[in-house]
């Protein structure tokens, strides 16, 4: 028999149950471990969503502060794509900035920056002219410096347009002070505005331009090299469906000992939240708040023993967890990368979905209040990113790209997603992928700080790396899937936000 066909042979063998004599069932422990589950889930998830904070537009926050993020990276888009659209044609480019005219006082005012540097002063003032008539409207009252903020806005867009006038007689000039304080409230929007308007800035605002260039080339290599992944990724699960139907690809190998480990993932949850928020309290006092949330992620990894004290063998827990070589280490990488293609059609699918939830939560955080920040779908670490030292951004890269991949996989794919797989075993294997899939999925993404809205993004993520689990039973793969998205997502917007 030729090695093709030995193989072949073994790949249509159904898949070989683990053992796991020694570890006792506790159906009143096991129930006490989905309870933690389910608590942290409401509070990280539930509460948080429901949640009716009084709201002060006067009062910073940050929320406030990473709702200013992810108006830059919009802005850096625009300026870009405005940059590179015939004039005859930016009529809608004005249109999606005039939508950004909602959210607190900074946002709208942001708004009218772009609108002033893009399409003139008379865009720019009815902008603001908006913004008073909304804050009449509800009640709202300016604080001191966003009263000063539009009024150094309203001087700098008082005059009109005409054709033949210089940068000085276009725009209105303000004071050094003036030029400092609009920097320091309004960030990049004030660097923009004083660029595009002031006499002797003109060689930044060119420097804005070019970069801006080069971003929207860069927006469009990625456009293409996406698609073109898209593409790819379509083929493989296509071929992963048909292989799977035909019985080439073998299923997870699974036992009867599926709530040992629920109750070691709500360990790790536990040892998780209490660690990173003791270590990351401890290390705010020399504001380096992630080392510890890096060192208390690694550290929760303790759970593990969980395991061996509920009298699994390490190699058998190894094994389960799929904490292996696998096929060879090079070989799984690769499978990872190739999974990662394959991912990117379902996380599609996902980003519908956040995208529908996300015009939703808008449109109920206006109903509510029309001057509350909302910053829905967007991780909280993105809000760093505006003045953070080159060893700061170092850490935000351990974490995301090395230790959330490591620790993360372990615990969803590896613990969570074994044990449930291992207890929904008496169904149909494709009823047991796509129940334990779609679940430890939605806990993946319901404990992630980027809010409800992103739960169906993150967990066509989440739903995919299960499958490459399930592919390949070492965590190698989805650790690969994992690490190159974060990588590729935070140094996108690193590069649009510099």
């Amino acid at each position: 028999m030729s090695r093709l066909e030995h193989l072949e042979n073994n790949q249509n063998q159904p898949a070989k149950p683990l053992v796991s004599t020694t570890v006792r069932r506790y159906r009143l422990l096991e129930a006490f471990a989905w309870l933690i589950i389910a608590a942290v889930i409401v509070f990280k998830s539930v509460l948080p969503a429901l949640e009716q904070v009084e709201f002060n537009p006067q009062e910073p926050s940050e929320g406030i502060n990473l709702e200013a993020q992810v108006m830059k990276l919009q802005g850096q888009w625009l300026l870009a794509a405005h940059n590179m659209t015939p004039e005859e044609d930016r009529k809608t480019l004005i249109d999606q900035i005039k939508l950004l005219e909602v959210g607190s006082v900074g946002q709208r005012q942001r708004a009218a920056v772009l609108l002033g540097v893009l399409d003139g002063s008379s865009e720019a003032r009815e902008s603001l002219r908006r913004l008073d008539a909304s804050a009449s409207e509800y009640g709202i009252v300016l604080s001191e410096s966003q009263t000063r903020v539009d009024s150094i806005l309203s001087r700098i867009f008082s005059k009109r347009k005409s054709a033949g006038q210089s940068r000085s007689d276009q725009f209105g000039s303000i004071s050094t002070d003036d030029r400092v304080f609009l920097r320091k409230e309004l960030g990049w929007f004030g660097d923009i505005a004083i660029a595009r308007t002031q006499s002797g800035e003109e060689g930044v605002w060119s420097e804005y331009l070019s970069s801006s260039i080069g971003k929207m080339v860069l927006m469009v290599i990625v456009f293409v090299l996406g698609g073109g992944l898209v593409l790819l990724g379509v083929v493989g699960l296509s071929l992963g469906i048909i292989w799977s139907v035909k019985g080439r690809l073998r299923a997870l190998s699974t036992g009867p000992s599926g709530g040992v480990f629920i109750e070691t993932f709500a360990c790790w949850l536990i040892l998780l939240i209490v660690l990173t928020g003791v270590l990351g309290h401890l290390t705010d006092n020399v504001s380096l708040p992630l080392l510890g949330t890096v060192v208390g992620f690694f550290l929760s990894l303790l759970a593990i023993f969980w395991l061996i004290l509920r009298r699994m063998g390490w190699s058998e827990a190894m094994r389960q967890i799929g904490l292996t070589s696998g096929n060879g280490w090079w070989r799984e990488v690769l499978a990872g990368v190739a999974g990662y293609a394959m991912m990117l059609p379902i996380l599609a699918i996902g980003v519908v979905g956040t995208l529908f939830l996300t015009m939703l939560s808008k449109a109920l955080s206006a109903a509510r209040n029309p001057f509350a920040s909302d910053s829905s779908g967007a991780h909280p670490i993105i809000a760093m990113f505006e003045d953070a030292s080159i060893f700061e951004l170092v850490l935000v890269f351990v974490t995301a790209c090395v230790a959330a991949p490591i620790v993360e996989e372990i615990a969803f794919r590896g613990i969570l997603y074994r044990g449930l797989r291992n207890q929904t075993s008496r169904l149909s294997t494709a009823l047991s992928i796509t129940l334990s899939g779609l679940l430890s999925g939605f806990i993946f993404a319901a404990i992630h700080p980027q809010g409800w809205v992103a739960i169906p993004a993150l967990g066509s993520i989440a739903l995919a790396m299960a499958l490459a689990r399930e592919w390949r039973e070492s965590l190698i793969a989805p650790m690969t899937m994992h690490a190159i998205n974060n990588s590729a997502v935070l140094t996108f917007v690193l590069i649009m936000m510099s």
